[in-house]
């Protein structure tokens, strides 16, 4: 929590507890937090700049992104199978489109639904190469990096169990932080947890952790109901350093990565139980994301790809600015609107309001796609995406995003006129 005045004037908090700023005052300022013990520190500027200055050298700075993310073009956000990656691609060459890279989110292969949810599939939780999704990958990856375009996949702290067929010849993860106790727990003192089933209760002689350390009951994430879903406990080092070896060893050198989007910091359950006895789920919740940003600039660190590769974010805290590559501000509510519609002049909002606290490389994706409920993609939703285009060419990372679910939506890859903004506006952000 944190907030500078015109006057260069700056309070923040080391405190990871919920807190509310009271600046309603023009005399007094009032701060309210859910902890006995508060921690923050002052800051008196000569500026606004000089202000900011002085905070993040206390909280830590963001290290610049790679140079190729600047010089080579957009980031482009594709998914579907090695033939649909490929079509994209050369799609946006014959426009002369410069691309930096692609972001392929299902890389570890799609999971159909038993229920309504997010367009009935999404991507397994499975840090791992489907190779049956992506049965030419490597050849894909290195056709890429030929024409100077690097590849980037997706990952969140979730681990979920997979379908034995899919076990077959690779690591099954789930199975090894289940049997190392990597997992976010299950509280044994009652009450109820984030999704309003009770809690088990259980006798254990360990109550002053929360929970039994010789029982293994997973917190439960998911509410899909088919499939167990953990959340990696990053209040245990062991799991640290565990997931650390998933990304070196499955993103960097079995994937070919150059780059990820570590999404779902922000999931800690605040009535889940930790590793560390001193952790209390109030504060772990926001503690988590910064968590979070560290495992993973340390994964980069360690695996000698510091200053080639980054991560994106979407979620953080007071300290994930210094770990974290950039941070996106979502991409989901496409529309020229602002303030709680989530729209575009929220975005430009957030990006600047990002930057007040030290958040300095803030972007946001391109939606190139629209719900089918839309029906097309008139000469309104165009221009909508068109303007995102242009926005976003003047921001950090310039980088499209092609949905949540394709079987539920209209791609604008497959549309010339939105090609033809899409590579005027990469070559305007490639100049830059």
């Amino acid at each position: 929590p944190q907030f500078v005045t015109s006057t260069g004037r700056a309070l923040f908090l080391h405190n990871y507890e919920p807190s509310v700023f009271d600046l309603r005052s023009p005399t007094w300022l009032g701060i309210r937090t859910h902890t006995s013990y508060a921690k923050g520190v002052l800051i008196g500027g000569e500026s606004i700049l000089d202000a900011l200055q002085i905070y993040t050298s206390i909280r830590g700075r963001t290290k610049p992104l790679p140079g190729w993310t600047q010089r080579n073009g957009v980031i482009l956000g594709v998914q579907g199978g090695t033939k649909a990656v490929n079509e994209v691609v050369k799609r946006l060459e014959k426009y002369g489109c410069p691309m930096a890279g692609v972001l392929v989110r299902d890389w570890t292969g799609v999971k159909q639904l038993t229920h309504q949810h997010s367009g009935g599939r999404r991507i397994w939780y499975n840090w791992i190469m489907e190779r049956g999704h992506y049965s030419h990958w490597h050849a894909l990856v290195d056709d890429l990096e030929i024409k100077g375009i690097s590849t980037g996949v997706y990952i969140n702290p979730y681990i979920e169990e997979i379908p034995v067929h899919l076990r077959s010849g690779r690591r099954y993860l789930f199975s090894e932080a289940k049997k190392g106790k990597f997992f976010v727990k299950t509280r044994v003192d009652g009450g109820n947890n984030s999704n309003g089933s009770s809690i088990i209760k259980k006798k254990s002689s360990k109550q002053q952790r929360n929970f039994n350390d010789d029982d293994n009951t997973i917190y439960p994430i998911s509410n899909e109901g088919d499939t167990q879903v953990g959340l990696i406990d990053l209040t245990n080092r062991n799991a640290c350093q565990w997931y650390k070896q998933v990304v070196q060893s499955e993103v960097f050198e079995y994937a070919g990565a150059s780059f990820y989007m570590a999404d779902m910091g922000e999931t800690a359950p605040i009535l889940g139980a930790y590793h560390r006895p001193d952790v209390n789920g109030l504060s772990h919740h926001n503690a988590y994301s910064d968590d979070w940003a560290r495992v993973n600039r340390e994964a980069i660190k360690e695996a000698g790809r510091d200053g080639d590769s980054f991560f994106i974010v979407k979620a953080g805290y007071g300290r994930t600015p210094k770990y974290a590559g950039t941070t996106c501000l979502g991409d989901y509510v496409t529309n020229l609107k602002k303030r709680k519609d989530g729209g575009l002049q929220s975005v430009l909002n957030g990006i600047v309001n990002g930057g007040f606290s030290g958040f300095t490389y803030g972007h946001c994706a391109i939606s190139v796609a629209v719900p089918r409920t839309v029906n097309s993609l008139d000469n309104r939703t165009k221009e909508m995406m068109c303007r995102w285009m242009e926005m976003n060419a003047f921001t950090a990372l310039f980088r499209t995003h092609d949905g949540e679910t394709p079987d539920e939506t209209v791609s604008g890859y497959g549309d010339k006129y939105l090609l033809k903004a899409l590579a005027r506006w990469s070559t305007v952000y490639a100049t830059l």
